[in-house]
């Protein structure tokens, strides 16, 4: 007599959002989804599947996956669309697949778009393996990983770290809490075109160069600590402030680092932790739901006159 072969299967702890699961309709809310070896999703509208506690799936519109369950871990086969990964705490090991390569989360947040020919792959918190049959690059928060039919994956600094729409409304606050663009001058003293900034000579800063925020807007809307990522250019070396004053704290936060000249755009990754407190009355240290405004970019170059261009700047991870 044939012997029939059961499927792997996993558990999907919670749908919110409605989606079509191996021909049949899911509602939001539904619990407890038990998922086969080559079943396929297909999303009508933005879909959370949360896997476990604080270990969700954010699928975009219209995207389609496949579920391959085993005993080792679960893979996502992401056929066509977009997903964002949380993996806030630790479980089951999950992969994330394309057509062209294979994504493993080392304790992450990242988020993976399939195209026709290649895979986008932007790296928020922690750290990712992509794979090809070509090659494998690992990268950390703030830089991204595009890998195609003929070319082997590499890990760049991201100057695109645009939201995509679609995610806005459904992220935690926590996660969402500064991104500046400078697609106009907006708040912002300095020049500003094109989708960037460049700082501006002054006399009172004894030749260094000024990009600063005139807005009093808080950066941070929810209790949160970090890291923030500023995309740049430098044409000359120079020494970096970042600055921004907290009212709750009253006082200014600062950190300086050293750039080299660059070619093309870089990152630059600095926590939160690593900020210090201009007046000696404050704490030396930012407080855990702080407030930040006034956020100030003071460039120095060594020597002769330079530029600093600014593409972006956001918080990239939050603890």
């Amino acid at each position: 007599k044939p012997t029939l072969i059961e499927r792997a299967t996993a558990v999907l702890r919670e749908i919110d959002g409605s989606a079509e699961l191996a021909g049949r309709a899911l509602k939001s809310g539904q619990k407890d989804i038990t998922v086969a070896d080559g079943d396929r999703l297909t999303t009508q509208g933005v879909v959370r599947l949360t896997l476990a506690p604080d270990r969700t799936l954010l699928l975009a519109p219209r995207a389609q996956v496949v579920f391959k369950p085993s005993k080792e871990r679960l893979t996502i086969l992401l056929e066509q669309g977009e997903l964002i990964a949380e993996l806030n705490a630790p479980g089951a090991e999950l992969l994330v697949a394309t057509k062209t390569c294979e994504v493993r989360h080392l304790g992450t947040i990242f988020s993976v778009k399939a195209e026709e020919r290649r895979t986008l792959v932007l790296v928020e918190e922690g750290r990712v393996d992509v794979r090809s049959p070509k090659g494998s690059v690992t990268a950390r928060a703030g830089q991204a990983v595009v890998a195609s039919e003929t070319a082997a994956p590499a890990a760049v600094a991201s100057a695109d770290v645009r939201l995509p729409a679609w995610t806005r409304a459904h992220r935690p606050a926590e996660r969402v809490l500064y991104l500046e663009e400078f697609n106009a001058k907006g708040d912002w003293t300095g020049q500003v075109e094109g989708g960037a900034a460049r700082t501006v000579r002054t006399e009172k800063l004894g030749g260094g160069t000024l990009l600063t925020g005139d807005s009093v807007r808080h950066l941070f809307e929810v209790p949160a600590r970090g890291q923030m990522a500023i995309v740049y250019q430098a044409d000359r070396a120079g020494r970096l402030k970042v600055q921004m004053f907290s009212n709750e704290l009253r006082s200014n936060y600062k950190i300086e680092v050293p750039l080299n000249k660059t070619q093309g755009w870089k990152t630059l990754v600095f926590d939160f932790d690593d900020l210090t407190a201009n007046l000696p009355t404050a704490p030396p240290k930012p407080t855990p739901g702080a407030g930040f405004s006034n956020l100030m970019l003071q460039y120095d170059e060594d020597g002769d006159r330079g530029n600093l261009w600014i593409d972006s700047i956001r918080v990239i991870s939050i603890r």
